[in-house]
């Protein structure tokens, strides 16, 4: 069941549209980035994201604009009752979009200090924008946009589709695959 993007709603109600998403036949839970969201609530307090996402400051390589949380998708990853945190997150730009990655905190850890439990996407070739994921258990499937080599920046040309297997301890890509997007 795909639903429909969050587009800057306050976080109590995008985190309801979250729980609508899940498909309780599967555990399945899939979401489209598509809208800035700086913080989400979870549980009973409200996690400012940004905080903890990765640093875009031009000396850790990124543009020196900030660090955009495009999304923040709540899925139990491991099965212990804790929906783990997936930050789509993106540095700010003044002209093209930069690549998005996932960042995966552990929902069982204390929400003013949430664990880092993997980093999804980082340093994928092809600069990976307008990310979907769909969790299932263990299994973490990002589905997107992307560049070729051939194309312009602010182009995306490609079609992409990563999955990760959670094993405990970290998570290993384990599909990659990626074809021109139809015209």
């Amino acid at each position: 069941m795909q639903a429909t993007p969050v587009r800057l709603l306050p976080a109590t109600l995008a985190a309801a549209c979250l729980a609508a998403c899940s498909t309780a036949a599967t555990g399945a839970t899939r979401v489209t980035a598509t809208a800035a969201v700086s913080s989400a609530t979870v549980g009973a307090a409200s996690v400012d994201w940004s905080r903890f996402a990765r640093s875009c400051a031009v000396a850790d390589g990124g543009s020196g604009l900030g660090t955009r949380i495009d999304d923040v998708v709540r899925a139990d990853l491991n099965a212990d009752g804790h929906p783990e945190a997936f930050v789509v997150d993106e540095c700010e730009s003044s002209t093209s979009a930069w690549p998005q990655q996932v960042e995966v905190f552990d929902g069982a850890t204390d929400p003013a200090a949430p664990r880092r439990l993997g980093v999804l996407l980082a340093d994928d070739p092809v600069h990976p924008r307008s990310v979907a994921i769909t969790v299932n258990g263990g299994r973490v499937t990002i589905t997107g946009t992307g560049l070729s080599d051939d194309a312009p920046l602010c182009c995306p040309d490609l079609t992409i589709r990563r999955v990760y297997l959670w094993s405990g301890k970290g998570f290993t890509l384990t599909e990659s695959t990626q074809g021109l997007r139809p015209s």
